[in-house]
This record gives structure tokens, sequence and C-alpha cells, in this order.
């Protein structure tokens, strides 16, 4: 697949853009320093490293789209690309179908970032000395800035707090001013980058709680959200992409995603009878390859788990089943699982 050269967007590519969030074939590529022995035999050899390769994603207006990855995964760059705080190498990006080379300015007036680096932050000041400085950075007018602070410290349940410096803060507060920040220019669109880092869980799903229900729902924001927490993404993404070594993996639903992965087809059954003799019928018969793991249902039970993942929902389960009786092994339940997002996650980057 060829790769256009990073440069500007033709007109007719922009206004055929539907997304409000959209890039094709987006490349980054970052120089990599040379040794004392590369640069003499070498001078003239460009030694690169690739963050992001052929990425193709859109993003509907109103929707949470998540990025999904590990760390160094290229999440970061993208969201530094799409934020036009760095420039792609190869592909194209638009925002609103505004380029991302060519209209930069225009793209940050209806953009907002959130990242979660405390240092970005003056710890000596207070939060409203803070973020009006911030506004200050944002062109907002003084009075203008004031009531949008007051406003966005209401709105996140730290107005009471606004005067206390930010050294004082917990890391709940701290993290709810990275995201008043991200919101002072009131935002069509706001990049987060790992939103609930470093957070108790009380505290991670109040912040979640507000990105879907007062950000999204409420104010009709896009939010296009940077994690490596499963959990997060399973919690409040309407779809999101998994990202591995700078390439997309898979996008889509979390269904869509279950069901590419035929997330559905694993079974719990418990019956009676000795753990290892049960393992090793099962790792004789024609069932083998289906067989995940067995154990003890509970640490001093006599009762023994088995769990499978079949290759059809129901003709291959029964016939498990059929053969458990037909072994004199005695079936108490049968349930059926799905698999956990975290373990789909691993399956896909390593597909």
């Amino acid at each position: 697949m060829n790769i256009e050269p990073a440069g500007p967007v033709e007109s007719h590519m922009v206004k055929k853009i539907s997304s409000i969030i959209e890039t094709g074939n987006l490349g980054k590529k970052y120089p990599v320093p040379k040794g004392y022995r590369e640069l003499l035999f070498q001078p003239f050899v460009k030694k690169e490293k690739t963050a992001l390769e052929n990425v193709s994603i859109r993003v509907q207006k109103g929707e949470i789209f998540g990025l999904l990855g590990p760390n160094g995964s290229g999440k970061t760059t993208l969201l530094k690309i799409l934020s036009t705080l760095i420039l792609p190498t190869s592909g194209h990006a638009a925002i609103n179908g505004l380029d991302v080379v060519r209209q930069e300015k225009k793209i940050k007036a209806i953009t907002g970032v959130v990242v979660s680096d405390e240092r970005s932050f003056y710890w000596r000041l207070t939060g409203r000395e803070n973020l009006s400085f911030f506004a200050t950075l944002n062109n907002i007018p003084r009075a203008e800035a004031q009531r949008r602070i007051q406003e966005i410290a209401s709105l996140l349940g730290f107005e009471d707090r606004i005067h206390h410096r930010f050294q004082e803060y917990s890391s709940g507060t701290r993290q709810k001013m990275a995201i008043a920040r991200g919101l002072l220019t009131d935002p069509e669109i706001l990049f987060m980058d790992e939103p609930t880092r470093s957070l108790d869980p009380a505290v991670s799903a109040t912040l979640r709680n507000f990105i879907r229900d007062v950000l999204v729902r409420r104010s009709n924001k896009t939010i296009f959200l940077a994690t490596n927490n499963m959990k997060e993404a399973e919690d409040i993404c309407d779809r999101f992409a998994i990202i591995h070594n700078g390439i997309i993996r898979h996008s889509g639903t979390i269904l869509e995603i279950r069901n590419l992965f035929q997330a559905n087809r694993r079974f719990e059954i418990t019956v009676a009878g000795d753990m290892e003799e049960i393992r090793r019928k099962i790792g004789s018969s024609l069932f083998s390859e289906n067989l995940i793991h067995v154990q003890h249902d509970h640490p001093f039970g006599q009762s023994v788990r088995i769990t499978l993942e079949m290759g059809s929902l129901k003709q291959d389960i029964a016939s498990f089943i059929e053969w458990l009786v037909q072994s004199n092994i005695k079936v108490q339940s049968c349930i059926h699982r799905q698999i956990p997002l975290d373990e789909l996650f691993m399956r896909s980057i390593h597909a």
C-alpha cells in the first residue's frame, strides 16, 4: 500500500470527511540518535523508529472513542498528532473537516487536551491561579475566564477547594484540575490521555461517570480517550480501537470485538469426582484442545470446575456434556461465561 507524504490535505478530501475525527494511513517516525561508528561508516543513512503505521480510524460526533493499548504502543503519539502538538510523517488526519497540518489554530479552538502529568501545574499556586494562567495562554478574556473557572469547578465538584494550593490537592482533585484545564475553551472535542491513571477505584468510577453522563450526554462533547485500562474502555466507550506497536489491530464496539474472537464460547461445567482422573480423561479425549483448565470449585470442596472453549455455541457443548455422562462423570451445572476483555486484549495484540 502506498503512503502519501504528510502535507496539506486537498480541499476536496476535507469536504468528504463526514466523521468528526478521521485519519487515513497515518504514520509517524522519530529519528534515532546514531552511535560514533554509524556516523563514521553510514553518515547518510537515516535511522528511525516507527511510532505509528497506517493508522486509519473514524470517530463520530458525540461518542466516546477509546484507544486501547499497552505502554509504548503509540496511543500518546496519535493523540498528540490529532491535537496538533506534533506533525505526522505520512498520511492525513482531519478534525471536524480541518486538516491537522494546515489548520492548526482552528483545530485548537474546538479541542481540549487532558493529560495526567501533575508536573504541568504550578504546585505553589492555587487551583484558581493555575486555571487563570492557562486561560490567559488560551487568550480568554479575564472576566470570561473567571466565570468559566467557577462554572467548571462547580461542575467537577471542587469549587470549595479552588482557593487551595495545588500541592494540597488529593490525586482525584488533581485529575479534576487536568479535566478543568481541558474544558477552559469549552471544546467540542476532548482528547484524554489515561484520565484515571493512579486513581483509586472509587474516584475512577466517579470520573468515568462524569465523562459519560455530564461531558457526553449532557454537554454533547466528543471524547477521544487513550487508555490501557480495559475496564475503563468497557465501562464508558461506545467504540474503541486496539493499538499495538503503532498498528491498529482491531476496532469496533465491545460486542463486535467479542464476536471477532468468539468470546461467547466459554463454558464452566461443575462435576463431581477426582480432579486428576477427570483431567486425565479429558486430556485423552477429542475435547483436549478445548480445555483451558480443571480445578477444584472450592479449596476444600469435592466438586471440580472444568473451563473450556467450544467451536460451536450449542452443538459442541452438548456433545461434551453427553461425553461426560457416558464417561460416568456426574454433571452438576453448566454456566455460559463471557471471556474477559483483558484476555481478549491480550489475544488481539498477539494475534
